[in-house]
């Protein structure tokens, strides 16, 4: 599932950054073809409204079966209820063991090798998430006031792919739809028991977020990365 609905602001510029371009194509594109060259069944979730326009786009950038594009909402937490939901029909269906990969769109650069040990990190384990090492301290805060220090050794930051066998997709899809506000398929995932293993990401599976990003990305992908 390529999470490709959100507004993405902060990146600046006239619409959604999954939109931007990144050596001449539309970042999003560069999400599906990685995942495309992987032999994987894709749904799309794309802000409404865009779905032919995507569509097109992608009917002519590689080879392979089209995705399933379809509509989702600015929230990440709609954008996966929608792309889960989509899912559950693409051709072949989805038996409980087989792995449901969820990718943000503006993640461009993530390499296969990563999300070839993301699948097989499900061995043992009810889902695997993609993780880079915390670089600084990271705090707990409330009131405008430090709560607490967390050690270093035990955080990380999330990267992308993060997968989940298709049964506890479901049961994600389920509870995720009545959870708390902010509430993310891992919260959901852990409330249920899920043991989710952690697979180490390279530090050039950058997600696009800042506008300095872009041309870091840029220069990273034009070296020609191991995919």
């Amino acid at each position: 599932v390529i999470l490709a609905a959100g507004e993405g602001r902060r990146l600046g510029g006239p619409g959604p950054k999954q939109f931007a371009l990144l050596l001449g194509r539309p970042v999003y594109v560069h999400a599906i073809e990685l995942h495309r060259g992987l032999g994987h069944r894709l749904v799309v979730v794309v802000p409404p409204g865009r779905e032919d326009e995507v569509a097109r786009t992608l009917a002519g950038s590689a080879e392979g079966a089209p995705p399933s594009v379809v509509p989702g909402a600015a929230t990440r937490r709609a954008a996966v209820l929608a792309g889960l939901a989509a899912a559950e029909v693409v051709p072949g269906g989805l038996e409980d063991g087989t792995p449901v990969l969820l990718h943000n769109a503006a993640s461009p650069n993530t390499p296969a090798g990563l999300v070839i040990a993301c699948l097989g990190a499900l061995e043992g384990h009810d889902g695997a998430q993609a993780v880079l090492p915390a670089e600084t301290t990271v705090i707990e805060h409330g009131a405008g006031l430090v709560s607490r220090v967390l050690p270093r050794p035990t955080t990380a930051l999330t990267a992308d792919p993060t997968v989940y066998r298709a049964d506890l997709a479901r049961s994600i899809r389920r509870e995720l739809a009545h959870a708390e506000p902010g509430g993310t398929t891992l919260d959901v995932a852990l409330g249920l028991g899920a043991r989710i293993a952690l697979v180490d990401s390279p530090p050039e599976n950058l997600k696009l977020t800042l506008p300095g990003d872009l041309a870091r990305l840029a220069d990273l992908m034009s070296q020609g990365p191991d995919r």
